[in-house]
């Protein structure tokens, strides 16, 4: 008789074959999952490294067709906020704290003008006091500046500002090393000793630019994006205006069509004295100069606003997008991709002073700073913290570098003056420049 095998598979091995099934399943699939992760999270570094490539293109674009705007340091770094660029203050002086662009135009390259003879001798001329011409007869009573020539019978002549190409002007009693487009007799960005005697470069956190038009300024920084610390890079366009058609820019404003900037005449007005037309004298003051701003639709930006969060001035919910929201506190655009965090920007400026208006002093033998404008770019770039938080993983910031050559021009710019100025001799609140300085910098006499 013969007793069929019945043998089988017994619980135990069942149970033994599923779980070695199971934990071959999950560490496949685990494997699988972190392949995928990898593979975009690379996927995702090589998209940052190519949107760090670009925008160090983009900046490379920028500075090759500008040139450096010399006039828009020296308003910022000396004028209004020496640290903001990481400068000083002298003691007892003051400094505006909240920073716009675009105006003070034609300040810095007044101080390579020697500003002729005064008809007050036999005190000297000085610069800024005695800056513009004088008018010995016929001019109309209160009619102490701006507005050109209508009123004024005979200007004196030897009045006529010169240009020296030295920064202070040639016939000076000061050397041209306590200034340049930084500093001014130690007021804005100091040297170990304290003083103005740079290096022949500078670093600086903020790109400004002009066209060799001279006619429009782009100014670029990092712009913040979000309040947990991502930013990008933000950009700015000025357009210049010709106010009194004499062939100079007088001041800039935003580019309205893009930009939203300040816009507020009558605060801006008393900060634009160099606007001041005839009229001031029968007008309250600084209604003029307010009519002008609003006759011209003139903005400005302002440098706090790169340290407002562009999340918070942009509603990017309920289905709204940029292109049909208003940006009407958005003075510096974002030009960057999002997903990239500019964590470090910098700048270093070559040379301290404007060449093209600094020509006499590219003649002395021991002035270093000569020599054609070059910026180095310095930035380092990570992750965004939204892209962070959904590919979770190692990712190191990277750094890039390149220098790169300002536009050729045969002239530079001319940004002085800013308006055709005819002063009564006896008017001794001195031109424009001296209203804009107010005792900031030192004033420079005749020999």
């Amino acid at each position: 008789m013969f007793v069929k095998n019945k043998s089988g598979f017994s619980l135990v091995e069942i149970l033994v074959a599923i779980s070695v099934f199971t934990v071959a399943a999950v560490t496949a699939s685990s494997l699988l999952v972190g392949i995928v992760r990898a593979d975009k999270r690379t996927a995702l570094q090589m998209a940052v490294y190519e949107d760090a490539r670009i925008i160090m293109s983009q900046l490379a674009y920028e500075i090759r067709n500008g040139l450096v705007d010399y006039e828009e340091y020296y308003s910022v770094c000396v004028v209004q906020n020496p640290t903001s660029c990481g400068g000083d203050v002298p003691f007892g002086q003051s400094e505006t704290a909240d920073v716009w662009f675009g105006i003070n135009y034609g300040v810095y390259g007044s101080r390579f003008f020697n500003p002729g003879q005064s008809q007050n001798a036999p005190s000297p001329a000085e610069n800024p006091l005695d800056l513009g011409l004088e008018c010995s007869m016929g001019l109309a009573d209160g009619y102490t500046t701006g507005g050109g020539i209508d009123g004024c019978d005979i200007i004196y002549g030897l009045s006529t500002d010169l240009n020296t190409g030295q920064n202070p002007f040639v016939g000076s009693v000061s050397n041209f090393r306590v200034a340049n487009a930084f500093c001014d007799t130690n007021r804005g960005i100091l040297n170990g000793a304290g003083n103005c005697e740079l290096t022949p470069g500078v670093t600086l956190d903020k790109l400004f630019l002009i066209d060799i038009t001279g006619t429009k300024k782009t100014m670029l920084g990092r712009k913040k994006i979000t309040n947990v610390g991502d930013y990008a890079i933000g950009k700015v366009v000025m357009e210049g205006f010709d106010i009194d058609s004499n062939g100079v820019i007088d001041t800039f404003s935003c580019d309205n069509s893009d930009f939203y900037c300040y816009d507020d005449a009558l605060v801006m007005a008393p900060r634009m004295p160099h606007l001041v037309g005839p009229a001031a004298a029968v007008e309250p003051s600084g209604v003029t100069v307010a009519t002008l701003i609003n006759d011209n639709n003139i903005t400005v930006p302002q440098m706090a606003d790169l340290e407002i969060a562009f999340e918070d001035q942009v509603d990017f919910g309920d289905g709204v997008t940029i292109d049909n929201t208003p940006l009407e506190e958005v003075d510096f655009m974002p030009i960057s991709p999002l997903r990239t965090n500019v964590t470090d920007l910098k700048f270093i400026i070559y040379p301290i002073e404007d060449p093209y208006k600094g020509f006499q002093e590219r003649t002395d033998e021991a002035n270093a700073e000569g020599g054609h404008p070059s910026i180095t770019i310095m930035a380092t770039f990570d992750l965004s913290s939204a892209a962070k938080a959904a590919h979770p993983g190692e990712f190191q910031p990277f750094k890039m570098q390149t220098v790169v050559s300002t536009a050729l021009t045969s002239t530079g710019v001319v940004s002085y003056p800013s308006v055709t100025e005819i002063r009564d001799k006896d008017d001794i609140s001195g031109s424009w420049v001296e209203q804009i300085l107010n005792g900031l910098v030192d004033s420079h006499s005749v020999l």
